[in-house]
């Protein structure tokens, strides 16, 4: 992120620009027919699921023989991005305006609906990349988000949608005719060499070992995650023989062995006084000595504490899609995952996870009593969790139908200005 002269926030060009354009740069160029520019918000390097899957985007398309530039426009707690509205709207970078199409994050809304419509105006096409709207995650701001998102939208030309879910979310705030594409995101970003035989294995081993592997923020729901553990503190082993699934509940606790646990909790911490407020939750229920925060992890570290899991619990408010339950399959773990949203697309509750609906604690809490206490379930649904990551679509596959439809919709924006 770069500031002009006067100390005005500006589009930073992650590529070489022009004398016009800042060049904080890193990798930025490929060559090929289709010329893309992506606008993120804030760094780019950041390792959360959706700025993954942007970095996996540009491989892929300059890969697929596109060319493609990568920009970073001022990223500030939500809503107050709509203070960079008008400056990025009238100074719009060369290699925005050179573009064939012009690729914008969604999570980039709050500011950018002023450029997209210059953009437009200008001629160049616009498509939203929508891993999830954030009206969608609910709370205080969602009507904003609501308003600020439809605004956005209207703007672009189309979008790229990573779930069948976030296309649902987007249909009401665009109009009819709207051009959508489903792009699941890739699952690629381990090789597990884990097996049928070493999930049975490892379904065995005690204690019950949990990964919330996310960004520690308010709509992952780690609070309910910690509740839930330290509601198993009441349940026993000779409890929670009814079926992992979100529809039904454990029986009462009942005497017996106490269900022996251990949570870690991997990713960055992008609001400290969010993971402050965690760890003091986990303090209050007495179970910070069962509680590791890694924060962010470098990635043969995070296959390690994969690896070694059993589960992976995130019970969010919202997810578009859930990268992580599909990156923790890849392992053998069953996933705990919210019902709301895009998680469906990837776990098939009672089967290879178990859907919850958000701040659903007594579910959560249910879902992990029967997976401890039933190891030949854990085992079961850890390798059904193998076999639906085997079956995620190649990203090779993926890219090729984002890049044909980017081309799509340059030829059709094209016949639209020509006529």
């Amino acid at each position: 992120m770069g500031e002009t002269g006067d100390g005005t926030d500006s589009i930073d060009s992650t590529g070489s620009t022009d004398s016009a354009d800042r060049a904080d740069s890193v990798d930025s160029t490929g060559d090929g027919g289709l010329a893309v520019a992506l606008v993120v918000p804030g760094d780019p390097g950041t390792t959360s699921g959706g700025f993954r899957y942007d970095r996996r985007l540009v491989a892929g398309l300059r890969e697929a023989d596109a060319s493609v530039r990568v920009f970073s426009v001022p990223w500030r707690r939500y809503p107050l991005g709509v203070v960079d509205t008008l400056g990025l709207a009238t100074r719009v970078p060369a290699g925005l305006r050179e573009a064939d199409v012009v690729v914008v994050d969604e999570l980039a809304h709050s500011g950018t609906a002023g450029l997209v419509r210059r953009l437009r105006r200008d001629g160049t096409p616009v498509v939203a990349l929508v891993h999830h709207l954030r009206c969608a995650e609910g709370g205080r701001l969602a009507p904003v988000a609501r308003r600020l998102e439809r605004l956005f939208l209207r703007g672009c030309s189309a979008a790229v949608c990573v779930s069948p879910a976030t296309e649902r979310d987007v249909r009401p705030l665009v109009p009819p005719g709207f051009r959508t594409h489903v792009a699941q995101p890739p699952a690629d970003q381990f090789a597990p060499d884990v097996t049928p035989a070493d999930v049975a294995r490892r379904a065995h081993e005690s204690p019950l070992r949990v990964v919330a592997l996310g960004s520690l923020v308010p709509r992952k729901g780690h609070e309910t995650l910690l509740r839930a553990l330290a509601g198993l503190d009441a349940a026993t082993t000779a409890s929670a023989s009814a079926p992992a699934s979100a529809s039904a509940s454990a029986p009462a606790p009942a005497d017996g062995d106490r269900i022996d646990w251990r949570l870690a909790v991997v990713g960055p911490e992008p609001d400290p006084e969010h993971a402050a407020a965690v760890r003091a939750l986990a303090a209050d229920l007495g179970v910070a000595d069962r509680v590791a925060f890694r924060g962010r992890l470098p990635g043969d570290d995070l296959a390690e504490v994969l690896r070694e899991s059993h589960v992976l619990a995130l019970p969010s408010t919202y997810e578009g899609f859930g990268m992580a339950y599909l990156e923790g399959m890849g392992f053998g773990l069953p996933a705990v995952a919210s019902a709301a949203g895009g998680a469906d697309a990837v776990v098939t509750d009672g089967v290879d996870g178990v859907l919850v609906e958000p701040g659903d604690v007594a579910a959560v809490r249910d879902a992990l009593a029967t997976l401890a206490t039933d190891r030949d379930r854990l085992a079961s649904m850890g390798r059904a969790a193998l076999d639906r990551f085997d079956a995620h679509p190649e990203w090779t596959d993926t890219v090729a139908g984002i890049r044909a439809f980017l081309a799509g919709v340059v030829e059709s924006e094209g016949v639209t200005d020509g006529g």
